[in-house]
């Protein structure tokens, strides 16, 4: 059951990325790819690539911990 609620809470969370850093996180961790390949596939230089991808993953654990006290909140209630 808890991994099951992880990964709804991850999608909630990925959803609410925004697209240019959900998409090299997906392209890196759903797709395997390497750092340029990504660069390649989506045209971006492979320094634009690390950071995006550095600023995605504090994003996306800055949104995950939100998710959490939002649960919190409603077992509260």
């Amino acid at each position: 059951m808890e991994v099951r609620d992880s990964v709804a809470m991850l999608r909630k969370a990925l959803a609410r990325l925004d697209p240019p850093h959900r998409q090299v996180l997906l392209m890196r961790y759903e797709d395997g790819l390497s750092y340029g390949e990504i660069a390649a596939a989506s045209g971006l230089a492979i320094g634009t690539v690390m950071s995006r991808l550095f600023n995605a993953k504090r994003k996306l654990r800055a949104i995950w911990e939100q998710l959490e006290e939002e649960q919190r909140e409603e077992s509260r209630r």
